[in-house]
């Protein structure tokens, strides 16, 4: 049992991405699910909450450019989504100049 716990880290490490990195590498999830993808031979991407909440992380750190990027990259992976739909408007509505 022990093994077969130790084995998924293993096989899943690097799943997990700290989001305190991204503002600092705005490629990170991108390149993080790539690399689990080719090591698993399956493809995987986030998930649109995953991704909407990073984006309002980076939106409370004050990296708007770079949350709009995830905004939009949400909107393109799921675009019949009402929920990215929405939080890209309340994005956009809450950042206008």
């Amino acid at each position: 049992m022990i093994g077969s716990i130790d084995y998924l880290l293993w096989q899943f490490d690097g799943y997990r991405v700290n989001i305190k990195e991204i503002p600092n590498q705005p490629n990170l999830v991108k390149d993080s699910f790539e690399s689990i993808s080719r090591k698993l031979n399956y493809s995987f991407q986030p998930t649109e909450t995953y991704i909407n909440n990073v984006a309002n992380y980076l939106v409370k750190q004050k990296k708007t450019d770079l949350a709009k990027q995830f905004f939009e990259q949400n909107l393109k992976n799921f675009p019949e989504s009402l929920q990215t739909k929405e939080e890209l408007k309340k994005f956009l509505d809450s950042n206008k100049n």
